[in-house]
């Protein structure tokens, strides 16, 4: 006999936890997972009406944050974020700042270690002898708290170029009268949980 993930919620349920109805769902049911049938049009709208424009907003708000904190930044950020996927800088002007330039400590400003004897941070010569600057540590918690901060709008705006991207790969390929089985997981990623 299978067993139905669901017979926990049968009756009232006195409490239910984060997303025990969400894991249900993902649960193998003999087998097989629950998976939704949706035409490839069905798709298609959902992303252009739904998607996209909420992407779009995102990245917009996302920019607009970024260069805020840019506009009032002492020491710019340098370091290349990291990429699943080559992009122009066009595309992606953005750097990031290193974790030492991130790490606050109240003698960390222009000091390698707290406590050891206030020793002053030069330029180190690399392999090739070229210079390598030092990193600009922040000079306040604050800053730091900032620069964590503008590191994860940084990335939250590559992945929103990253989910652009792999939304308008799907509306060019996917076919209006094909049949697609689409899994919990896809279904909430492509926000038909949303539609009214």
């Amino acid at each position: 006999m299978k067993k139905n993930p669901f017979e926990k919620f049968e009756g009232q349920p006195k409490e239910i936890n984060k997303a025990e109805i969400f894991g249900a769902l993902k649960q193998s049911y003999g087998g097989n997972p629950l998976m939704v049938k949706k035409t490839g049009k069905e798709i298609k709208e959902q992303i252009n009406n739904v998607i996209l424009p909420f992407l779009l907003e995102k990245k917009d708000s996302t920019k607009v944050a970024i260069d805020d904190f840019l506009s009032s930044a002492v020491v710019m950020p340098t370091h290349p974020c990291w990429m699943k996927l080559i992009m122009s800088e066009e595309e992606f002007p953005y750097k990031q700042y290193t974790w030492e330039e991130m790490n606050w400590n109240e003698k960390s400003f222009g000091q390698i270690f707290k406590g050891f004897g206030d020793v002053e941070v030069v330029e180190e010569e690399s392999c090739e002898g070229a210079s390598v600057p030092t990193p600009y540590y922040p000079q306040s918690k604050e800053e730091s708290e900032a620069r964590h901060k503008y590191n994860a709008l940084v990335e939250d705006f590559r992945d929103i170029i990253m989910d652009i991207k792999t939304a308008n790969v799907l509306v060019n390929s996917l076919k209006d009268e094909d049949e697609y089985w689409l899994s919990v997981d896809q279904l909430v990623s492509l926000k038909f949980d949303d539609k009214k």
